[in-house]
C-alpha cells in the first residue's frame, strides 16, 4: 500500500474509534450512490471515504491478473485502467458510476454473472476498518471449490468477515481496499441477438446459450409479453470476424442500446412475419441443444458493451421525456445527451424526489418461475421493457448448488458461527430450495428481472407503498428475493424471515458492530425521511413539472454529488 492510502485509512480508523468510544452510529459517505433511498446525512454523523478512489496496482502475469483498488473506484475508471494493460474485470456493473466497493457491499450481478457469479465472487480479498477502528484484512478460503483464493498464502483469514461483508451494505465496517480478478481483453465483444416470443421461450433460450461454452456475456430484454431478444456475446478479435459491422453506444449520436435491440428485432420480424422463433430442440436438456441461429450479430468495443445501458439508464430516460412532455426521438436524445447519463440522472432523481413515483426494482426469481412472474407483472405492473439477466451463483455466500452445500453450510453455522446470510437470492431454510444434482450444470439458477417505470398506481404514497409491498410478497412466494438498493418495505419480522438474523448477530458481535444500524434498518424506507413534508414550498414543489425542473436545475447549477 502506498503512503497516501495508509494515511487515509489511518484517519478513517481514528474517526471510527471516536464514534465507537461513544457508541454513536455513523453513516459512510462514498461520494456516489446507486440507491434510490433518501438518507439523513449530516457532517457530524458521517465518515467521508470519497477520497478512496484510486487504482493502486494492476498485476498482469501468467500466474495472476488482478487490480488492487480503493472502494470508490468507479466502473468506468476501473475498466479504463484495465484496458490500458490489456485486461478487463470478470464482472462489470453496467452503470459507469457504480463503484467497486458498492458492487461488493451491495451485491451486483451483470451479464457475465451467468458464468462468473455475483461481483463479490471476483474479489480476492478486502481491507476493512472494523466498527471499533481496527484495520484488518479478510480472505475467502483457498479450498472453497470456486477458485476464490487470492494466492497470497492468507486464504481463510477472517473468512467469516469476508463472506459476511459481501452484501452487508456497510453494516459490519468500512471497506477500504479490494483486490479484483481480471482476465485478458480483446478489441471487441461479438454480440448476437436471438428472437423470443415469450418469457418461457426466453428462459429456454438462456439455458441453451448458457450451455454453449463460447458465450461469456448473456442478458435479455422483453419488449412485451410476446416479444423479446436474448443478447449473447464473447470477447473477439476483429480479424476473426472482419465482415461483421461495428456498433457503438457511448457517443451522443449513437443509439440507446435497448432502442437498437428493439430495432434489430423489428427488422427481423418484418422480414420474417410468419417464421416462428422457438428452437426445434427447446424441449431437450441444455447440454443436448444447439443454439438457434441469431437474427443479428455485430462487434462492439468493450467499453461500449460494458456501459451500453448508461445513456438513458436502460430505458428510464424515456420517462423523463414523457414527464416534461417532450418528443422522444434521435434529435432530442442527441440534444439532451449530457443529461441522459446515469450519474446525472441519479443526481436529478434524488434532488427531485421523483424516486417516490417510479418503480425502480431488481428482483431475482428461480429460473423456472420466470414465466409466472412475468405474467404477474403484465397484469400488476403493465409496463415494458423488462430486463432479464441470468445469474449463476459461485462461492459459499450465495444461492448456487444449495442442495449439495446445505449439509456443509449447516456445519459451518454450527462450528464457525457464519454462513451465506446476506447475498441476494439466498434461500432461507423455510423457503423452497433451488439446487441441482449436477454442480457442473451450466443452467442459471436465478434470473434477475429489472422492473423500472412509472408507478401504475399514481403518485399516492400509500398506493406506491402498497404496490411495492405486493411485489415483495409475490417475489417471496416464488422463492426469490429483491435487490436491496431500491425501496424496501419489508417489516422487520418479514426481513429476518428471509435472512439469517442469528448468524448476522454473531458476526456483528464478534466484529464490534452492534452499535451500527443493522441491515434491515439500513435498507428499509424510513417514513420520517421519505414521508410527506408540509409548508407552502413543499406544496408548490408537488406541482407538475416543478419537481422535475428542480432536479434538473440542481444538476446544472449544483455540485454533482449525490448525497451531501
Amino acid at each position: 500500500m502506498d503512503t497516501h492510502h495508509r494515511t487515509t485509512v489511518h484517519h478513517i480508523s481514528q474517526q471510527v474509534q471516536s464514534f465507537s468510544s461513544l457508541q454513536l452510529p455513523f453513516h459512510i459517505y462514498h461520494g456516489t450512490t446507486s440507491s434510490t433511498r433518501r438518507a439523513a446525512y449530516t457532517r457530524s454523523n458521517t465518515i467521508d471515504t470519497s477520497s478512496l478512489n484510486r487504482v493502486l496496482r494492476i498485476t498482469n502475469t501468467d500466474e495472476k491478473k488482478t487490480a488492487l483498488v480503493e472502494p470508490n473506484v468507479s466502473m468506468d475508471a476501473l475498466v479504463a485502467a484495465c484496458l490500458r494493460e490489456g485486461l478487463v474485470p470478470l464482472v462489470v456493473m453496467e452503470f459507469p458510476g457504480i463503484t467497486v466497493g458498492g458492487g461488493f457491499a451491495g451485491t451486483s450481478g451483470e451479464s457475465s454473472s451467468f458464468r462468473e457469479g455475483f461481483f463479490d465472487r471476483t474479489v480476492c480479498w478486502v481491507e476493512m476498518v472494523l466498527a471499533d477502528g481496527e484495520v484488518v484484512e479478510a480472505y475467502p478460503p483457498s479450498s472453497d471449490g470456486f477458485g476464490s483464493g487470492s494466492g497470497s498464502g492468507e486464504e481463510g483469514k477472517n473468512e467469516d468477515l469476508f463472506y459476511g461483508t459481501a452484501s452487508s451494505f456497510g453494516t459490519l465496517g468500512i471497506t477500504t481496499c479490494l483486490e479484483v480478478k481480471l482476465r485478458e481483453a480483446k478489441p471487441f465483444v461479438q454480440l448476437s441477438y436471438f428472437s423470443v416470443s415469450s418469457a418461457e421461450e426466453m428462459r429456454t433460450k438462456i439455458n441453451e446459450v448458457a450451455a454453449d461454452a463460447k458465450y461469456e456475456y448473456l442478458d435479455g430484454i422483453l419488449f412485451g409479453k410476446d416479444r423479446g431478444v436474448v443478447c449473447a456475446g464473447f470477447l473477439a478479435d476483429r480479424g476473426e470476424t472482419s465482415a461483421l459491422p461495428i456498433q457503438r453506444f457511448t457517443r451522443p449520436w449513437d443509439p440507446w442500446f435497448y432502442i437498437h435491440a428493439e430495432d434489430v428485432l423489428g427488422k427481423y420480424q418484418y422480414q420474417h412475419p410468419k417464421q416462428s422463433t422457438p428452437s426445434s430442440s427447446s424441449s431437450l436438456p441444455p447440454s443436448q441443444t444447439q443454439t438457434q441461429t441469431p437474427i443479428h450479430t455485430e462487434l462492439i468495443p468493450p467499453t461500449d458493451y460494458f456501459f451500453r445501458y448508461d445513456r438513458g439508464a436502460f430505458w428510464g430516460g424515456k420517462y423523463s421525456f414523457a414527464y416534461f412532455l417532450m418528443p422522444f426521438n434521435a434529435l432530442t436524445r442527441w440534444l439532451l445527451d449530457p443529461f441522459m447519463h446515469t450519474r446525472v440522472m441519479y443526481h436529478a432523481l434524488h434532488k427531485s424526489g421523483l424516486a417516490k413515483r417510479y418503480v425502480i426494482q431488481d428482483v431475482g426469481v428461480p429460473s423456472d418461475q420466470l414465466a409466472e412472474f412475468v405474467d404477474y407483472l403484465d397484469v400488476e405492473f403493465g409496463s415494458y421493457p423488462l430486463w432479464i439477466c441470468p445469474l449463476k451463483e459461485k462461492g459459499a455466500s450465495g444461492v448456487g448448488d444449495r442442495q449439495q452445500q446445505k449439509q456443509q453450510q449447516q456445519q459451518n453455522y454450527n462450528t464457525k458461527g457464519y454462513g451465506p446470510i446476506l447475498a441476494e437470492g439466498i434461500q432461507n431454510e423455510k423457503k423452497p430450495q433451488v439446487g441441482k444434482e449436477n454442480e457442473d450444470d451450466p443452467t442459471p439458477e436465478f434470473i434477475n428481472v429489472g422492473i423500472w417505470g412509472p408507478s401504475p398506481w399514481g403518485s399516492s404514497p400509500e398506493a406506491f407503498k402498497a404496490y411495492n409491498r405486493r411485489l415483495e410478497q409475490k417475489v417471496h412466494s416464488l422463492g426469490g428475493q429483491k435487490c436491496l438498493y431500491a425501496h424496501t418495505y419489508y417489516t422487520e419480522e418479514e426481513f429476518w424471515e428471509i435472512y439469517d438474523r442469528e448468524t448476522y448477530r454473531k458476526l456483528r458481535e464478534k466484529y464490534h458492530a452492534e452499535y451500527l444500524p443493522d441491515l434491515w434498518e439500513k435498507v428499509r424506507v424510513k417514513e420520517d425521511v421519505a414521508g410527506r413534508r408540509t409548508g407552502v414550498w413543499a406544496w408548490i414543489k408537488e406541482l407538475w413539472p416543478l419537481r422535475g425542473v428542480y432536479g434538473v436545475l440542481s444538476v446544472v447549477f449544483g455540485a454533482r454529488e449525490y448525497l451531501l
